[in-house]
């Protein structure tokens, strides 16, 4: 399974321990889209459209795929297909560093609001 994070749940930031079990693999990786930073909370969003957002690909086994959904839904408040979501997890096409093309999940932000937007897409870079 593959997994694409773009803000605490990358590796170092503040959510990356709950994950339920270690990622095999982590590489740096980019999609389309803007990243917003939402405060108070001081954490980001994902918004589909022009631009570029950067990350991380995380691969783990396919038999811990139900789990880490699991564990992350309730984190990113995705309650299922129709629901109110705050954040909406769906496929996405990802760029690995290595330029390779690989669909993985991830979670788009739909809580509203207007939020800065954090203009290189980059969340440890938000600060500078």
């Amino acid at each position: 399974m593959l997994l694409f994070v773009y803000g605490t749940l990358m590796s170092g930031e503040r959510r990356f321990p709950q994950l339920p079990v270690p990622p095999k693999t982590i590489h740096r990786a980019r999609t389309s889209g803007r990243l917003i930073h939402i405060t108070p909370g001081d954490y980001p969003g994902l918004l589909e459209g022009e631009g570029t957002v950067h990350g991380e690909l995380m691969e783990f086994d396919d038999a811990a795929e139900t789990d880490i959904l699991h564990t992350l839904d309730k984190i990113e408040g995705y309650y299922g297909p129709g629901q109110k979501n705050y954040y909406d997890r769906k496929r996405i096409l990802v760029t690995r560093e290595d330029d390779k093309m690989v669909e993985a999940w991830t979670y788009i932000y739909t809580g509203g609001g207007t939020w800065p937007e954090i203009k290189d897409g980059d969340w440890r870079r938000r600060g500078g």
